[in-house]
């Protein structure tokens, strides 16, 4: 049971951490085919932008404690943190474009990453919760019976 514990443990870790590189792809994808942008990634410069974004989410989201597994089943602190670490994270990222000039992005990827990532942090909160009660559900219950007592 704590070996199952563990797996899930490291699986929702490693989801949380690869998030944002989700969130980047499916912007440019949004970006291109909604507004009629270039598409992603078109230069080294934006896949520059997104690993940056990644390493900074991975440490608010840990600072956050959005990957903690243990925080799942609090409804409102799940939600909580991912705003905090979301809103944290590109707080970062816009610093870091405002101080580095030479890097061509495009403003709506920027928002509508934020957007994406902030939505799929809760809805995996939100999955795992699922997964969590039905293991749970599934643990067979031992009965104790205490007599006496002194």
């Amino acid at each position: 049971m704590i070996a199952h514990f563990r797996r899930y443990k490291l699986l929702f870790r490693i989801m949380i951490y690869v998030l944002p590189l989700v969130s980047f792809l499916l912007a440019g994808y949004f970006h291109a085919q909604w507004i009629r942008g270039p598409a992603t990634f078109h230069s080294p410069e934006q896949l520059y932008l997104a690993l940056f974004t990644t390493m900074a989410w991975s440490i608010v989201a840990e600072m956050e404690e959005v990957t903690k597994i243990t925080k799942v089943s609090a409804r409102r602190r799940g939600i909580r943190g991912c705003l905090a670490a979301c809103g944290i994270t590109y707080l970062v990222d816009l610093i870091a474009l405002f101080i580095v000039h030479d890097i061509g992005y495009s403003r709506a990827i920027i928002l509508l990453s934020a957007l994406i990532l902030m939505a799929l942090a809760v809805f995996m909160h939100t999955v795992f919760r699922i997964i969590l009660r039905e293991f749970a559900g599934r643990a067979h219950k031992i009965r104790v019976m205490i007599i006496g007592a002194s």
